[in-house]
């Protein structure tokens, strides 16, 4: 902006003067050859209004640059002596023509061309100032854009390193997370779980997990207990949906159920246990009774014995005098049928 109000901008207003000095001298040369014929006659006021144009492009160039304005002091003087002739050749060739006009010619043409050298060279100073304004702007934007590009990177970097500190906090944390579950996992529940007291989505969760953990610590403390015996440890459930607390609610009380009727069998089975020992007494002095008689039984069968041994013996003796006996009958037989043969045959 300092390059352009310096610079740029009384440039571009000293190359407007320098076209209206180049106007001025136009429509008073074309008002002087026309001798102010009709339609012609407009040149003065044509070269008025950029007369005024100049002096107030010299106002404002002084404002622009104060430092210019001993210049433009004297370029305006220059200007409205250069203007007042050409004024003078205007009116000399209108009322006098050529002869008159040409008088006062080369005297305008003088001034034009100290006029053109005197804006010439405010104009080129003004250009070569621009220009070195334009080349500080530059180096200034340069520099600026040096410092734009450091302090992006300085603020990628610390993004960077802000992102990597948290990443590895976040990265410890969910650590700390995943080891307790790998303790669960291998049912272990006597372990230290470490406190979250963020509000972020980790936190969260490591809350939510800790809730988990001491619920199991629960959980495994009240099971822990029903197998020492302790059937009045029960689990409270936490939801409708509580599986686990259900289950371990249900053993309790099949626990408790089946301890009970376990006692009540006890008891009927020690009345029949006293039962059974007042029928076994009773059964030995049956048996004690039954023993003697067998042993009776015993002796007579004994005895008997004996007897059939002894009929067994004759019996034997029987048999072979049977046999005896039909031998001999088989030879009478014999001798009797021989003899019947012989008694035949005589």
């Amino acid at each position: 902006e300092e390059a352009e109000h310096q610079g740029v901008e009384p440039a571009f207003i000293s190359a407007d003067m320098k076209l209206d000095v180049i106007q001025v001298q136009q429509w008073l040369t074309d008002i002087s050859a026309t001798q102010a014929a009709p339609g012609f006659d407009d040149g003065f006021d044509e070269a008025a209004l950029h007369a005024d144009a100049f002096r107030s492009g010299v106002g404002l160039l002084a404002e622009a640059r104060p430092d210019l304005q001993r210049t433009l002091d004297e370029l305006l003087i220059t200007f409205e002596q250069y203007y007042a002739q050409g004024i003078a050749m205007a009116e000399a060739y209108i009322s006098g023509g050529p002869n008159d006009g040409n008088v006062i010619m080369g005297e305008f043409d003088a001034s034009a061309a100290a006029m053109a050298e005197g804006i010439d060279a405010t104009n080129n100073s003004l250009i070569l100032d621009a220009t070195n304004s334009l080349d500080e702007a530059e180096a200034s934007a340069a520099g600026a854009r040096q410092i734009v590009v450091i302090i992006s990177l300085l603020t990628i970097a610390v993004a960077i390193a802000i992102a990597f500190a948290y990443s590895h906090r976040l990265a410890a944390r969910v650590g700390k997370t995943a080891s307790a579950a790998r303790h669960l996992a291998r049912g272990e529940t006597d372990f230290e779980l470490s406190d979250a007291t963020g509000n972020d989505e980790i936190d969260e969760m490591s809350k939510a997990f800790g809730e988990v953990v001491e619920y199991l610590r629960e959980a495994s403390t009240i099971a822990a207990r029903l197998a020492e015996g302790d059937l009045t440890a029960t689990l409270q459930p936490r939801s409708p949906n509580d599986t686990l607390g259900f289950a371990l609610e249900n053993t309790s009380e099949s626990l408790r159920s089946l301890i009970s009727r376990v006692d009540m069998v006890s008891s009927q089975v020690a009345e029949g246990s006293q039962a059974l020992a007042a029928g076994s007494q009773q059964t030995a002095s049956t048996a004690t009774e039954t023993a003697g008689a067998v042993g009776q039984v015993a002796d007579n069968a004994d005895r008997q014995s004996i007897i059939a041994a002894e009929v067994s013996g004759a019996l034997h003796d029987i048999v072979r005098g049977a046999e005896q006996t039909s031998g001999a009958v088989q030879v009478v037989a014999d001798s009797a049928q021989h003899a019947a043969g012989s008694a035949g045959t005589g």
